[in-house]
C-alpha cells in the first residue's frame, strides 16, 4: 500500500524539449501549481540536472 501524498506535493508534466542559447538540452515542464510558477505555469528543467538525480540515487 501506498503512503498517502503530502499535501504540498505537485505534479510535473513534461511538455517539450529544446535546447538554450548555449546548446544546453532542457524539458519544458507544466507545473501544477497554475501560471503563478515559472513562466505563465511552466519552467525549464535541464537535462544534466535529471542525470545527475539519477546517478545520486541509483
Amino acid at each position: 500500500m501506498n503512503p498517502p501524498l503530502p499535501t504540498s506535493a505537485h505534479v510535473t508534466l513534461a511538455a517539450g524539449s529544446s535546447h538554450d542559447e548555449k546548446r544546453n538540452l532542457y524539458y519544458l515542464c507544466q507545473e501544477s501549481g497554475g501560471t503563478e510558477f515559472g513562466v505563465e505555469g511552466y519552467t525549464r528543467v535541464y537535462a544534466n540536472l535529471i542525470e545527475a538525480y539519477v546517478e545520486m540515487t541509483a
